[in-house]
């Protein structure tokens, strides 16, 4: 690793209640898609991103520097009201980028009277609409709503899934 980052108090905040998510041990159960995971990091991600260690070596220091770098920092998730931040940032974790850009476009286009494209890419366009909202709370609840909806649709079309539904739908609810 690099010299030592600096986070700030919201990466902070969101990273505590993604590890409470995600536990901090590792599994590699054949249902999980994701394969080998430690801190919700798979294995298939650290060679995505060319990092030295599998997700069995991680350790809770690198978890926070990998999502702070990989995912916070490089979509920008800072840019957004708190709350919508941390709730976009824990859908590109679960889900990846593409989903977490959509259910907001889909808030958003809801919400107010834009028509922005629903392509899942955070751009100029979506990220000035999620600002402009002057109450984020009704935003967060639709994205809420929507990512249920998503989640659902997973357990629907594969059914092996299911095992973890309930907690993907708790921490839907609290982040």
């Amino acid at each position: 690793m690099p010299d030592e980052p600096i986070y700030t108090t919201q990466f902070d905040d969101i990273f505590k209640l993604l590890i409470e998510s995600e536990g901090d041990s590792f599994t590699d159960d054949p249902q999980d898609r994701g394969g080998a995971t430690k801190f919700g990091l798979t294995d298939k991600f650290l060679d995505g991103i060319h990092y030295h260690k599998t997700a069995f070596k991680l350790t809770l220091e690198d978890a926070k520097f990998i999502y702070h770098e990989h995912i916070w920092q490089f979509y920008r998730f800072d840019r957004f009201p708190d709350m919508v931040g941390r709730k976009l940032f824990d859908m590109t974790v679960l889900s990846g980028p593409k989903i977490a850009g959509l259910i907001l476009q889909r808030a958003l286009n809801l919400l107010t009277k834009l028509e922005l494209d629903e392509d899942g890419v955070i751009g100029p366009a979506t990220t000035s609409a999620a600002n402009l909202s002057a109450q984020p709370e009704p935003l967060l609840v639709t994205m809420r709503a929507f990512y249920d909806c998503y989640l659902r649709k997973v357990v629907e079309r594969l059914p092996q899934q299911q095992k973890w539904m309930r907690g993907w739908r708790n921490r839907n609810r609290r982040i």
